[in-house]
């Protein structure tokens, strides 16, 4: 291709030749005061350009540098086609060999899979019961280690007893855990999107309404054996008298420590009394009661005794109205005993309300639920005719140490001062001496709170 000479300055310093006859033109995009290309290149306006040596010529220079490209895009495409020629086709033996091969390590990846799948899968050594039974054993008492910084020895101290019986005390962690669970759902009722449904959810989970569960024909049902351990009389009154009128009825005799039962029937409502107990018209009668099945949930126990009763009595009885004692001998029927109520030999007491109404029972810790939230939860269940009880460990305002009690329900005075209405299961020996004897007292909210730090609540 064609090229333009180096523009030379019109001054120039050198002298010009005799037979030189002709000057350089000026690059045709040159202009009067402009500066041309050839002097941008250089960084000069007017200045005199150095002479070059001949034979130097950038166009010359940009030419070949264009055909080295050239030559390097053929080498690329060169290379390109040879890539893509399609291959020879493979010797049919070296495709079979390279097949063999490869299935042959494929089966050797599933081998190996599958060995490790049948080790995985295969069943353990079922663990000796006495193993089982000391590791829960050792994890709750690490746990009430934990617990002892926070509620104090004293209460600890009255738990670890019941280590003996692990499976028990992971009954009772359950029941607490779902008061923790009323209680959180308290909590965020109102301080996070979606609290007040959430809240309800939980309320509505702890709060499930017993199953339907219609007394059966009593001649369906075989007529449970009298508990072993008691000497018993025939009986001839009335099942009811002119109740039920469980707060007045209910009379736990000091021959059996089951006042977390005799307090749980006296804080039924009537209608609730009456409804778990039905008379046969033939000297027998059938009680409701509810457990809880291997899949967890509550099914009815139809409990069918004879009007034989102990004597002495346990629960209180008289010619006027015989229910408790009934209830009473049917949940003796049912655990196998009157022995196994007591107390110190049932550490599921705590799932009473539960056994006696068909709903969840829910554990609170007082001290860290609050004073709002428990009195809020009685009114609930007062309001719903669900039993509730709380038990002592020490003995304080009047009452008596490792016993329960009956709660009735709440109220609020002129002042604002809030109250909870209390019932000794033994119908007597209520605090402050008011003359009636009955069983039945009150307490200030924060000083039940403090003096019964446990309370449990059919239904939340």
């Amino acid at each position: 291709m064609a090229s333009s000479p180096i523009s030379r300055s019109a001054k120039s310093t050198s002298t010009p030749k005799a037979t030189t006859n002709t000057t350089t033109k000026a690059p045709a995009t040159s202009k009067p005061g402009t500066t041309s290309k050839s002097q941008e290149r250089t960084g000069t306006t007017s200045k005199p350009q150095e002479k070059k040596p001949r034979g130097l010529n950038l166009g010359d220079a940009f030419e070949n540098a264009v055909n080295k490209a050239k030559d390097v895009v053929k080498t690329v495409a060169d290379v390109a086609q040879q890539a893509t020629k399609p291959l020879p086709p493979p010797k049919p033996e070296d495709v079979g060999q390279f097949l063999k091969d490869a299935a042959n390590k494929a089966k050797d990846v599933v081998k190996t899979v599958v060995d490790v799948a049948q080790q995985a899968t295969k069943p353990l050594a079922p663990p000796k019961p006495e193993d089982v039974g000391q590791f829960l054993k050792d994890a709750a008492n690490k746990a009430l280690d934990v617990a002892e910084k926070v509620v104090g020895k004293d209460v600890v101290d009255n738990v670890r007893p019941y280590v003996d019986k692990p499976q028990d005390l992971l009954k009772a962690g359950e029941l607490m855990a779902r008061g923790i669970l009323v209680v959180a759902g308290e909590a965020l009722s109102d301080k996070v999107p979606g609290g007040e449904a959430l809240k309800q959810k939980i309320d509505e989970a702890m709060n499930t309404p017993p199953p339907a569960a219609p007394f059966p024909e009593a001649s369906s049902l075989p007529v449970a054996a009298n508990p072993p351990d008691a000497t018993y009389q025939p009986t001839s009154g009335p099942l009811w008298g002119s109740g039920p009128q469980p707060s007045q009825d209910v009379k736990q005799s000091a021959t059996l420590g089951d006042c977390y039962l005799m307090a749980s029937v006296a804080s039924l409502s009537p209608e609730a009394a009456r409804d778990m107990v039905q008379d046969n018209h033939d000297g027998t009668y059938t009680v409701r009661l509810y457990d809880t099945n291997d899949q967890g949930k509550l099914e009815p126990t139809f409990v069918r005794v004879t009007g034989d009763l102990p004597t002495p009595p346990h629960a209180g009885y008289d010619d006027n109205q015989k229910w408790v004692a009934i209830v009473e001998k049917a949940a003796a029927a049912h655990a196998g005993s009157y022995s196994a109520l007591a107390g110190d030999e049932n550490t599921t007491y705590f799932n009473t309300p539960t056994l006696v109404s068909g709903r969840p029972t829910v554990a609170y810790y007082g001290p860290a639920t609050g004073a709002d939230t428990v009195y809020d939860r009685i009114q609930a269940a007062d309001g719903q005719g669900r039993p509730m009880f709380v038990g002592t460990f020490d003995p304080a305002e009047g009452t008596y140490a490792n016993h329960a009690y009956s709660v009735l329900g709440v109220r609020t005075d002129e002042s604002g001062q809030r109250y909870v209405e209390l019932r000794n299961p033994w119908g007597s020996s209520e605090p402050g001496n008011d003359g009636k004897n009955d069983g039945i007292f009150e307490m200030k909210l924060e000083d039940f709170v403090k003096n019964f730090p446990f309370m449990a609540v059919a239904g939340g």
